[in-house]
């Protein structure tokens, strides 16, 4: 668009006599409107383009989200083990598995993004996973769901699971006979800061007894308990 103006403005500047009857100067004219319409109409198809381009774009933006989080999760694990680091290369690897990966593929845009979501987070899983000493697997687990999962938690749910919540008190009131003496502060935190929990819980009910001494406490959990997430229960 610019050369025609050039060329428009060159021929103005050297045409001679009547300019109605300058037949070289009238077709630059015509030339340049046509081309000038031409050009108006594929800005006007390219700007389209681009804003269909951006609402496409958009509806990935979640999943965009999910990964970056995600992988800032994996980097984090540098600070439990100096050996536990992972680069961005090897990361976007796993990104672009998962995308590629027929299995994850759908007609229904909001439902591709469900199996992306799951799938990159399992493939994080494992692939960090084989890595890692047994010993910090759980941890790593755990990490992942409070990272990728954070609304599935109450306030001050996870402070309490790792300790960040404290208890001065050694003389908790309505502390189970079942449990040991050493647990009292313990007990102390989760009275103080989720009451609604310990009524759900009901823990001076006899069934806690078993529960106490099983070796497979999370199959023998107390039935009858309503109202508790799983996390609650761990």
């Amino acid at each position: 668009l610019a050369g025609l103006e050039k060329n428009l403005l060159e021929a103005l500047s050297t045409a001679e006599g009547d300019l109605l009857q300058n037949v070289a100067l009238i077709d630059t004219l015509t030339n340049t409107k046509e081309a000038a319409s031409k050009i108006a109409v594929a800005l006007e198809e390219s700007g389209r383009a681009s804003e269909e381009l951006d609402r496409q774009r958009e509806v990935y933006r979640g999943f965009a989200k999910d990964g970056s989080r995600l992988f800032f999760l994996m980097s984090q694990l540098q600070a439990v083990n100096p050996m536990y680091q992972y680069s961005l290369a090897s990361f976007i690897k796993i990104f672009e598995s998962v995308l590629s990966d027929p299995k994850n593929k759908s007609e229904d845009v909001k439902k591709r993004l469900q199996m992306l979501g799951k799938a990159l987070e399992i493939s994080a899983l494992y692939f960090v996973g084989r890595a890692l000493f047994k010993a910090d697997r759980p941890m790593f687990a755990l990490h992942l769901v409070h990272g990728m999962k954070s609304d599935i938690f109450e306030e001050n749910e996870w402070e309490a699971f790792i300790g960040s919540l404290v208890s001065t008190d050694d003389k908790p009131r309505d502390f189970p006979t079942w449990a040991a003496n050493e647990r009292k502060r313990n007990f102390a935190v989760l009275s103080e800061n989720f009451p609604r929990l310990m009524d759900s819980f009901d823990l001076g009910s006899n069934g806690w007894n078993r529960w106490s001494t099983s070796a497979e406490c999370e199959l023998d959990f107390p039935t009858g308990i309503r109202g508790v997430s799983a996390f609650e229960k761990v």
